[in-house]
């Protein structure tokens, strides 16, 4: 049925490929989330979600869709992922300093 065309096959499988780079990323940023939580920093957590939810995906999935159509959509997720990986880091780097 979805599966029967090969064009739907191949874009399924160059999806996941996509998505699965942004795995170790949105490791990282679980991890970020957690530590802020961890240390009562709810505020810094929150905005870590609500960026990655919202701020973030939406606009780049609606940008990404303008440039490279499905595959845009496809590729948003990374893309946002690793621009909130590098803000994560330097939240982080950040409370580290200030916590000196």
């Amino acid at each position: 049925m979805f599966f029967n065309r090969t064009y739907n096959a191949g874009q399924s499988f160059g999806g996941f490929r996509i998505n699965a780079a942004a795995w170790v990323i949105k490791g990282v940023i679980n991890m970020m989330t957690s530590y802020f939580q961890a240390l009562g920093k709810a505020v810094k957590s929150l905005t870590i979600t609500v960026l990655r939810n919202a701020v973030l995906f939406i606009p780049g999935v609606i940008l990404l869709n303008h440039i490279w159509k499905l595959n845009g959509v496809i590729a948003a997720q990374p893309v946002v992922e690793t621009a909130l990986a590098i803000i994560c880091m330097a939240m982080y780097v950040r409370d580290r300093e200030t916590a000196r």
